[in-house]
């Protein structure tokens, strides 16, 4: 947790700097702690209906920000300090995979303190921002996906509550639509669980569904607003956004070399992955999760919204150590990784 803290102070001599959304998802909170009702006053006129319900945005972030508000009444520092905790659970679990994928126990130390030197991890864990929370539920959901692959396929039990997790993430942000592929690569060709998984991602959504029922119209008017949006979502280059690659690598900072190291990244770990799939003995598992990675890479860099690559490290991370250091024949003689194995 010092190292999250203190990584930004040392990259951006601050923290970072106030953010547009940071308002927006404030507002609702506010309001909805000061008054009781769930609406956005600072987007009063702009968007139909926003000035008596918030419909335009996953809640569960906004709902919980209003929780805090309740103790400590509005303030980005409060807002940003609920962002920092749930990025402490994230690294949590980020752990329990570790150890769950059969990567070395030393490893299982180091590789929160990696995934923590991850600037888009600095970032949403600095800001204030529902991101920390949809990658809670994001990791939660990927180590119960793993675990019920494991388990005999009468057992859905961890399958309904990976759906759970699908649930709460798909009311924190839209971006919950990358785990639906990850839940077939994990628990497909097992129907017991996949349908257990789709039961409880419905069970959790429950709440959200009452909302949207009760404010139907407001619904789509809003939300359709935010569709709008995505109109450059499948350009690669130029368009408002200036294009996928650009919006990809712009949390890492978007200068050329900067774009070039991020996707060099990427094609290592995939890349190199790939290749020592082929080479190592059989591993349906190490598969799964390469398949899991590159899945969201695809997604992600689809998506043309800045936030998203966010998902990508935790699984490059994942997919890199478990396939150069368990299985498979390694590409590279790590000595770090020799000296752990």
């Amino acid at each position: 947790g010092l190292l999250l803290f203190l990584l930004p102070l040392i990259y951006r001599d601050g923290l970072p700097l106030s953010w547009p959304d940071e308002a927006l998802f404030s507002s609702p909170a506010a309001a909805l702690s000061e008054t009781g009702i769930f609406a956005t006053p600072v987007l009063a006129g702009l968007i139909p209906g926003m000035e008596s319900a918030t419909l335009w945005n996953s809640p569960l972030y906004m709902v919980l920000t209003a929780g805090v508000y309740t103790v400590t009444g509005e303030s980005q520092l409060a807002a940003r300090g609920l962002s920092f905790a749930l990025a402490l659970v994230c690294l949590y679990e980020f752990a329990i995979l570790v150890s769950l994928l059969g990567i070395h126990r030393r490893l299982a130390v180091l590789a929160p303190m990696a995934l923590a030197l991850d600037m888009t991890f600095q970032r949403a864990a600095n800001t204030a921002r529902m991101d920390m929370l949809t990658l809670a539920f994001f990791l939660g959901a990927l180590a119960l996906f793993l675990t019920s692959s494991r388990r005999p396929a009468t057992d859905w039990r961890w399958a309904a509550l990976a759906g759970v997790c699908m649930g709460g993430a798909a009311s924190s942000h839209p971006i919950a639509i990358l785990l639906p592929p990850l839940a077939l690569v994990w628990l497909w060709p097992r129907l017991r669980h996949l349908i257990a998984a789709g039961a409880g991602t419905l069970l959790a959504l429950v709440p959200w569904g009452l909302y949207i029922a009760a404010n139907a119209g407001t619904f789509c008017v809003q939300f359709l607003s935010q569709l709008q949006r995505k109109r450059d979502i499948f350009s690669l280059i130029g368009g408002d956004t200036g294009g996928t690659l650009v919006v990809f690598s712009s949390q890492y900072g978007g200068g050329l070399y900067l774009m070039a190291g991020a996707a060099l990244m990427v094609l290592v770990v995939l890349g190199g992955a790939a290749w020592a799939l082929l080479r190592g003995p059989r591993d349906p598992e190490s598969a799964r999760l390469y398949l899991s990675a590159a899945i969201v890479f695809v997604m992600v860099l689809l998506a043309s919204e800045a936030w998203y690559p966010l998902f990508v490290g935790p699984l490059l991370l994942l997919t890199g150590l478990r396939l150069f250091t368990h299985g498979a024949r390694p590409l590279f003689q790590l000595p770090l990784v020799y000296t752990a194995v």
